[in-house]
């Protein structure tokens, strides 16, 4: 049995002061924690510790899914524990100057060398969450954060980073010229492996992140417009591809309504699909008939 725990350093004293010394000291609960979502197998809070004005947020796994560990054997993977895989992602992407959550602390407990649970701890990063930001703001904003949404898929693709990023990985700040900044968090999946992305990868990853924000928000936080900022910033990096705007669009618009259509969920989701989605023109007509159908 052993317990390992990692803080940086210049959070040692912070940290001791509020009693976060050893592993079992990052799971007990005190007035210095806030609750910010659990679920069974692990919950998030929101560390503001005592003589700081900093804060910080603290994940942790109270245990590993054996399903995932069962699942990860039958693909003949290596099982990668979420937090540690974390961990090693933000370290990678900050050395390739992306912007992240940087990480306080982390830490481990393993049995039989096996680990059972696990904690990260990470700096608040500035800003507020992209749907916040995109649901108060106006249209010239909105264009402008799927601008550099696209952007930063395409140099994370030019990079040949092996990950997605979803709307809710995403925390954007506002600079002084009014120009959104985007940060990542969450980055418990992917791996350290280079992949070439090709517009294949490119029309999958984009299918899960639009069917991911729909069920999660239960709306479209997406309009023709911003689609297409989001793929003039792609294409602004990928100039490999050697696609035009229109093309683009066109290619993942159609792949994302055909992801959805094979999804078990569809009838739940099709009536947030109104007939002047964005999708609406580029549509097969069969894939328009389905939409119609599910919609009466």
């Amino acid at each position: 049995m052993k317990k390992e725990v990692n803080i940086e350093k210049k959070w040692i004293k912070l940290f001791e002061e509020n009693g976060l010394r050893d592993f079992d000291s990052f799971f007990m609960k005190n007035e210095t924690l806030e609750e910010i979502s659990s679920e069974k197998d692990g919950a998030v809070y929101r560390f503001t510790p005592k003589g700081s004005n900093k804060r910080f947020y603290l994940k942790v796994k109270f245990s590993e899914q054996k399903r995932k560990k069962i699942r990860s054997f039958l693909k003949g993977r290596i099982y990668c524990v979420p937090i540690v895989n974390e961990v090693q992602n933000l370290n990678y992407l900050r050395k390739l100057k992306f912007r992240t959550a940087e990480t306080a602390a982390w830490g481990i407990f393993k049995r039989l060398g096996h680990i059972e649970a696990s904690f990260i701890m990470t700096e608040e990063v500035k800003g507020e969450e992209f749907i916040d930001l995109y649901s108060r703001s106006r249209s010239k904003m909105r264009r402008q954060m799927y601008h550099e949404y696209g952007k930063l898929l395409g140099l994370l693709h030019r990079n040949k980073v092996d990950s997605y990023v979803r709307i809710q990985d995403l925390i954007c700040e506002v600079d002084k010229n009014g120009q959104p900044k985007l940060t990542l968090i969450d980055r418990e999946v992917g791996s350290l492996k280079n992949k070439n992305h090709s517009i294949s990868s490119l029309r999958n990853n984009i299918s899960h992140v639009f069917y991911e924000g729909l069920k999660r928000y239960e709306k479209v936080p997406l309009t023709p417009r911003e689609g297409l900022s989001f793929c003039r910033g792609y294409l602004s990096v990928r100039k490999d591809l050697k696609l035009s705007l229109k093309a683009l669009y066109s290619i993942l618009m159609d792949e994302i309504l055909k992801f959805i259509v094979k999804r078990k969920s569809f009838v739940r989701l099709a009536p947030l699909l109104p007939r002047k989605f964005l999708l609406w023109p580029y549509l097969k007509k069969k894939h328009q008939s389905v939409i119609v159908e599910r919609c009466l």
